[in-house]
């Protein structure tokens, strides 16, 4: 979606993680930012708090192979003697 940011300059806008107060930007030169819609702050750079809710958000959206596994056990034995 195109918006203008505070500046008033035409920008993409990303996706929101939930959980930051950081969203991510695509500049008209189509470089990425990052904006605090609380502080106002603007990066180049990824916050740290940024990545850890994109992290969070990753790790609790991508299944866990262990979870809901099932351990068989075999009545025969395969082992020659």
């Amino acid at each position: 979606m195109n918006v203008t940011d505070e500046l008033g300059n035409g920008v993409q806008e990303q996706k929101e993680t939930s959980g930051s107060e950081w969203k991510e930007f695509t500049a008209p030169d189509g470089r990425k930012y990052y904006y605090n819609k609380v502080t106002k702050e603007s990066k180049w750079t990824v916050p740290d708090e940024l990545k850890q809710a994109r992290e969070a958000a990753a790790a609790k959206a991508s299944p866990n192979p262990a979870a809901g596994s099932v351990q068989v056990s075999h009545p025969f034995s395969c082992s020659r003697e």
